[in-house]
């Protein structure tokens, strides 16, 4: 019945549903630019006026190049059909 207007899938195609799911894959090392945050703690101090100011933290932050090491990830797959032609 080939050509009947049936679409891409006939009797010689076999289509199966996979659902979602997470899936193990194997990530090789490289390098990523991130941000990378840093906390300074500065001290209390008199001025030179005798007036004392307390100590206080400071929170900066910047991309740096970093490292990552090869390791093993999760990825969502979307559920999607198989086909497989015969």
């Amino acid at each position: 019945m080939a050509g009947d207007g049936q679409g891409h899938h006939d009797r010689h195609d076999r289509c199966e549903w996979k659902k979602g799911h997470w899936e193990k894959k194997w990530v090789k090392g490289h390098w990523e630019k991130k941000w990378t945050y840093h906390k300074t703690w500065h001290p209390g101090h008199h001025d030179k006026h005798g007036d004392w100011h307390k100590g206080s933290w400071s929170h900066d932050r910047q991309y740096k190049w970093v490292y990552v090491p090869a390791h093993w990830d999760h990825h969502w797959v979307k559920g999607h059909w198989d086909c497989h032609h015969r």
